[in-house]
């Protein structure tokens, strides 16, 4: 082999790398800017919308599950009102995981709901200078990314993407601070 081809190959194995790595970093960018612009074709195409719902519809049914069911005795009464609030909470998940509601949590908030969905003000009244970013790979195929508003105590809000393809990202989880 010459030094050019030697170079070249060198150059190649470089780029495959690089895009490797920063792709997720590219598709944040890309969900993000879909979601201030509300553009929901381009969210639908980036965003697993039925795995986040049914990822968060857990996440709450774990969280909300009366202590008794964890042992042998049930309390009646936290039964009922546990199967108040599992009948609600499908509803209530499927209004919060909406391009507006996804806007929100990418701003470090959590999303109230109202008749019409998911609420809150706009990307506008919340710059980004005041939101905390961290981004990192949980493995080879899982890129967390976490928001939470500048000077804000507690949890962030975690939204995961999953590799699709050697170099196409979808997000696929989100996980609310409860």
């Amino acid at each position: 082999m010459n030094r050019a081809t030697t170079l070249g190959t060198q150059v190649l194995i470089a780029g495959l790398l690089g895009a490797f790595y920063f792709t997720p970093h590219y598709m944040v960018k890309t969900i993000r800017e879909a979601a201030a612009r509300k553009d929901t074709a381009t969210l639908a195409k980036h965003v697993d919308f039925p795995s986040v719902r049914a990822g968060l519809k857990a996440s709450f049914r774990e969280k909300l599950a009366p202590a008794g069911e964890k042992t042998s005795e049930v309390n009646p009464i936290a039964a009922l009102g546990s199967a108040f609030v599992m009948a609600l909470l499908d509803p209530l998940v499927d209004a919060v995981v909406t391009p507006e509601g996804l806007s929100l949590m990418m701003q470090g908030e959590t999303p109230s709901v109202g008749p019409g969905g998911a609420k809150g003000e706009p990307a506008t009244t919340s710059p980004a200078a005041e939101v905390d970013t961290h981004m990192d790979y949980e493995s080879w195929d899982r890129f967390a990314w976490r928001t939470k508003k500048q000077g804000a105590g507690g949890e962030p809000v975690v939204l995961v993407l999953r590799r699709e393809s050697f170099v196409f990202w979808k997000l696929s989880e989100i996980r609310l601070p409860l």
